[in-house]
């Protein structure tokens, strides 16, 4: 802001200057700041960009600026200027990208002019020019989830001691989309539980015994614990999980609701997402913030392998319909993953009815295709 004394009476000082932001659909500045390595750190507009049936949809951004008489105590100062020579003035905008913050920046210029009480002067950002920011390949080499849309302004006939009056954005524009990814783990990846005399019982890994010993829920260490390994082992029995001639299990299962627990003992799928976020992007976005959500799905793998699938493609055309076409900021179209058998699954399940409109990538992991 440039300072001016003017000659009153009582000889005040002010700040003449403006006040420009980002805006969506009229939200506030969003609290939470972020920015790349290097980058100064601002408050961050969250816009989301959602995809409909392999259909994005762009939204508009707004820039909103305000000439106005600068407080220390009022954030954005007052509107106390009645200068009828500065209405319909020309205010320039230079939006870039500080997404990330060591590449080569490019510029987009955009202009308007202050209305009549001069209080706004508001630029549009239609929807088809945030498509072309959002390219890869396009002018801020941007994409979802990777991009922080920053700007400055100019106002070149407002002049304060012979320069023109200018500063910046007090935020910056994120445009994100949530992802979600269904994963299936291999052969025995599934804890299995079945009903025996009307209670559950751990049927894999912690085998059915003949002659289960006292207090089974108690973790033993040490020689006791030994001790109890070895007898467990000496006592264990498979048969529970056995199957007829025609496949079908003898006892059957509960629906399977957890992966093998020596698979995830310790390891928290949001806690992994986020770091991997962190090494890749810095700072980027905060660290209660995750883009991806990660939906592990068990099942029981004594069954036939495609009537596994037909549950899947039943369980994921029910996430998309129920849940994720109702989000604001999410694709509704799923990314599933699995290893060695569930890999098998899913390749089944990728030539099922309803398919090609639920699901948008797969992954295969040590899958033995052959």
């Amino acid at each position: 802001m440039a300072e001016n004394v003017v000659d009153l009476p009582h000889l005040a000082t002010y700040k003449i200057g403006g006040w420009a932001e980002w805006t969506w659909k009229e939200l506030p500045v969003e609290s939470k700041a972020f920015a790349p390595h290097g980058v100064d750190r601002k408050p961050v507009l969250w816009v989301p960009v959602p995809k409909r049936k392999g259909t994005v949809s762009y939204p508009s951004l707004h820039i909103r600026f305000r000439l106005v008489e600068e407080h220390e105590s009022l954030p954005g100062g007052v509107e106390n200027f009645d200068v009828p020579a500065y209405a319909g003035q020309k205010v320039n905008f230079t939006v870039f990208n500080v997404w990330p913050g060591d590449a080569a920046m490019s510029i987009a210029p955009l202009s308007g002019a202050l209305d009549q009480f001069l209080k706004d002067c508001e630029v549009t950002v239609d929807p088809k020019t945030v498509e072309r920011w959002l390219d890869p390949k396009g002018l801020f080499k941007a994409r979802f989830n990777e991009n922080l849309f920053d700007f400055n302004w100019e106002t070149p006939n407002i002049r304060v001691d012979g320069k023109a009056l200018s500063g910046s954005s007090v935020n910056r524009a994120y445009l994100y989309r949530k992802k979600t990814i269904v994963f299936l783990p291999g052969v025995f990846g599934s804890e299995i539980d079945v009903d025996v005399g009307g209670r559950s019982v751990d049927a894999f890994p912690n085998f059915l015994r003949d002659d289960p010993t006292p207090a089974v829920d108690i973790m033993f260490t040490g020689p006791v614990g030994a001790a109890r390994t070895a007898y467990d082992a000496a006592n264990q029995s498979v048969a529970i999980l056995e199957c007829d001639s025609a496949g079908m299990p003898l006892v059957e299962a509960r629906d399977p609701s957890k992966l093998l627990h020596v698979l995830w003992i310790g390891y928290d799928t949001a806690d992994c997402f986020q770091e991997a976020q962190r090494k890749r992007l810095g700072d980027i976005p905060p660290h209660d913030v995750l883009l991806h959500e990660l939906r592990p799905w068990a099942y029981d793998w004594r069954l036939d392998l495609a009537s596994t699938a037909q549950a899947l493609m039943t369980r994921i055309k029910e996430l998309v319909e129920c849940t994720l076409s109702k989000r604001a900021d999410t694709d509704d179209q799923v990314a599933v993953a699995g290893h060695s058998t569930g890999g098998v699954i899913i390749r089944y399940m990728l030539g099922l009815g309803g398919a090609e409109a639920c699901i948008s990538h797969a992954f295969f992991m040590n899958v033995p295709f052959r």
